[in-house]
This record gives C-alpha cells, sequence and structure tokens, in this order.
C-alpha cells in the first residue's frame, strides 16, 4: 500500500506527521514500513529525530537512488538505498534531499522511483510506503507519487486559513486526477485545535477527515527524537498517532476490497462480449520464450524474488541525545 501525504499551505507539519505515521504503522498493520521524504524542499527526519548526531550512509538516500533510477529501478532496488530507524527493521526511511537545489535530478526519474515503491506492495512480506510529498504547487513535484499512490492526504490545521486553502486544492486533484479506484482515495488529516468541527471541515473539503493529532510541547521541545523514549507510545500523541494510522489503514483496506469485488465481477462481463468477427483469426496465447529467465508470479519480473536486501542499520547515537535508544 502506497499514502502519500501533502499539504496545502502554512506549514502544518507534514513531514511530522508522516514520521509518527511511519512509527506507528507496523503495530497497526503488521507490515514494514517505508517512510520517502520526498519533499523537493528537501528532507530533515534524521536530523530532528537524532538531533544532528547520525548522517545519512554515503550511498544512500533519495538522491542516490535517483542517480541509478535512470537506468531502470526494480521495486526490490529501491531498497538498498533505504535505512533501518529501529533494530528489528520494522520502519525504514528513504531519507530525502539534503539540498533543495538537488531535485533538478529528480525530474526525470520521478516515475521510476513512484514505479519501484508501488510495487513494494508485492513482496512477500509486502512493505507499505508513506511519502512525505510536501507541499501542492512546490516546485519540481512528485507528481507521481500525487497521481498514483492509493491514498493522498492532505495535512492542515483545523482553522480558517487552513481549510480555504485546502479546498480548492483539493479541487484541482479531484478534477486532474481519475476517480477511485483508478485514482487515489482523497481524504484529510487534521493537526491541532481550531473552532471548526470534523464534520464541518469533511463536508466543505468534501473529503473524510480520517483523524487528527493534538499539538504536543514534547514533540514542540524535543523534535522526534521523542518516538525512542519509552512513554511515547503511551502518551497522548503516541495513542491518536496509532489511531490516525488506524484510520488510514482501514480507509486503504476499504480501497483493496473495492477492487477485489471489482476484479471478481469482470469474468460475468464476458457473456456479454461480442463473438469474434468471421474470418478474424484469434490470437496465440503468450508463451514464455524458450530459454528465457524464470518469472516470479508475484512481481511478474525477470529474476525477482521476493527476499528484501539487506537495510543498514543507523550507527549508535549518545543517549544523550536519544534517551532509552540502544544498539
Amino acid at each position: 500500500m502506497l499514502l502519500s501525504l501533502v499539504s496545502a499551505k502554512h506549514a502544518p507539519g507534514t513531514t511530522t506527521v508522516a514520521a509518527l505515521l511511519m512509527w506507528a504503522w507496523p503495530q497497526v498493520a503488521a507490515r514494514q514500513t517505508l517512510l520517502v521524504e520526498a519533499d523537493p524542499a528537501g528532507g530533515d527526519v534524521l536530523l530532528d529525530m537524532y538531533e544532528g548526531a547520525v548522517r545519512e550512509p554515503e550511498g544512500r538516500g533519495l538522491l542516490a537512488a535517483a542517480v541509478d533510477a535512470r537506468y531502470g529501478m526494480r521495486a526490490g532496488q529501491i531498497l538498498r538505498y533505504a535505512m533501518r530507524l529501529d533494530s528489528d527493521g520494522h520502519r525504514l526511511l528513504l531519507a530525502g534531499l539534503a539540498d533543495p537545489a538537488q531535485v533538478a535530478a529528480l525530474r526525470d526519474t520521478w516515475s521510476e522511483i513512484a514505479s519501484a515503491l508501488t510495487g513494494l506492495g508485492g513482496f512477500d512480506p509486502p512493505v507499505d510506503v508513506i511519502v512525505d510529498c510536501g507541499r501542492l504547487g512546490s516546485f519540481a513535484p512528485p507528481v507521481p507519487l500525487l497521481a498514483e499512490p492509493d491514498a493522498l492526504a492532505i495535512v492542515l490545521r483545523p482553522t480558517l486559513r487552513d481549510v480555504a486553502a485546502a479546498a480548492p486544492r483539493l479541487a484541482a486533484l479531484r478534477e486532474s486526477l481519475p476517480p477511485p479506484p483508478a485514482g487515489p482515495d482523497l481524504a484529510a488529516v487534521l493537526v491541532g485545535e481550531g473552532p471548526y468541527p470534523v464534520g464541518r471541515i469533511a463536508d466543505f473539503l468534501g473529503v473524510p477527515v480520517v483523524g487528527s493529532l493534538p499539538h504536543d510541547r514534547h514533540l514542540a521541545d524535543r523534535g522526534l527524537g521523542i518516538l525512542a523514549e519509552r512513554s511515547y507510545p503511551r502518551s497522548a500523541l503516541g495513542r491518536a498517532a496509532a489511531s490516525l494510522a488506524r484510520g488510514l489503514h482501514e480507509l486503504l483496506l476499504d480501497r483493496s476490497r473495492a477492487l477485489v469485488t471489482s476484479q471478481a465481477s469482470e469474468p460475468t462481463r464476458a457473456r456479454y462480449l461480442p463473438a469474434p468477427m468471421a474470418g478474424v483469426p484469434e490470437l496465440p496465447a503468450a508463451q514464455q520464450p524458450v530459454g528465457s529467465p524464470p518469472v516470479s508470479p508475484r512481481l511478474g519480473l525477470p529474476g525477482v524474488t521476493c527476499a528484501l536486501p539487506q537495510v543498514p542499520f543507523i550507527p549508535d547515537v549518545s543517549t544523550a541525545h536519544i534517551p532509552g535508544v540502544r544498539g
């Protein structure tokens, strides 16, 4: 499953929401989860989570993946550029750009990267992907990651100016994208408190509000380093992030069920198809050429197995920076 997050304006904290979802997702979906920092303005999850104590390993990250994607990229290859954020490898990060000027290298490779990320859902076990796409209308946006996800959620505060900024952008998305299931399911995520009730915001925007996150002073003071604290899962923010992850996961499951139902009804339509025209030969069934490499039945790619490549773990950091983290 591929979930993309965007914002309309006023920096509501899309990157923070994406990171909190990535941390909660393995417990909710029981799947390995990859967070992709695709914001053209750059990524800062590592900096925020480890206060500068950890740097991206050489040859890892979105920029390195983009360089190799110029020659084509299969689903499993993109994990070579990710790094583990926990000792179990349940949470992975594809770190974003260090300099926004580097976004030029991604213009011609977004499609390859999006295709590789979508293909991770076909692995065994599958990998769910959460993508931080930054602000809508930014320079050199990751268009395929806005058009091809299973769900596209806009992050905003429940305030007048945020809702007013989100409405026309959601309308533009509905006009430019095909409706579900061909296009992504649209949704909204609220951050903080405001004067407007959730139902009224959903009606005005025309999309469901799947959940909200409270403003957390501890998060504002310490950044994403709080994710490593033992008390975080029991905190108000930790519980809210888990609830939001469950809401989005249920949205994606409903979409999957609808797709299965749609595909199951396809054979019944064949009875109403016209008979072959007289004198027009039928095409023979496709056969695999003799001597060709075996094809994975799950991925349909020659020579691709479902085993996940080894992903490096982040180096040890000082407990002074991250309480509760062990090597």
